[in-house]
């Protein structure tokens, strides 16, 4: 779903690439789409077909996934850890005027 989605909005497969694809099975699944229907070529731009906008609205309807959550993944380097309740927070303080943060 997410190469789809890339796909689908001519996005950066740099994405893809460090987050577990690698070139080979990128190349790959790019070629299995392609003979499936889903993706076509112009003028070495990918896009979704019909078939394609089909599949992939009735993948997320599958999925459950409405509103904008239909065209976002979940981005799971992002997610932070909880902190520890044995541990204190203490926020980074701005100057005025400081683009640089102190303690």
């Amino acid at each position: 779903m997410l190469l789809l989605q890339t796909i689908r909005v001519n996005g950066n497969t740099i994405y893809l690439l460090e987050h577990g694809y690698t070139l080979s099975e990128l190349a790959r699944d790019i070629d299995f789409l392609k003979e499936q229907g889903l993706v076509k070529s112009v003028e070495q731009v990918l896009s979704l077909t019909k078939k394609g906008e089909t599949f992939f609205y009735n993948k997320n309807k599958e999925f459950g996934r409405k509103g904008l959550y239909r065209y976002t993944s979940r981005m799971f380097s992002l997610k932070d850890e909880p902190m520890p309740l044995n541990e204190v927070y203490v926020p980074y303080k701005r100057g005025k005027g400081k683009k640089e943060q102190t303690f």
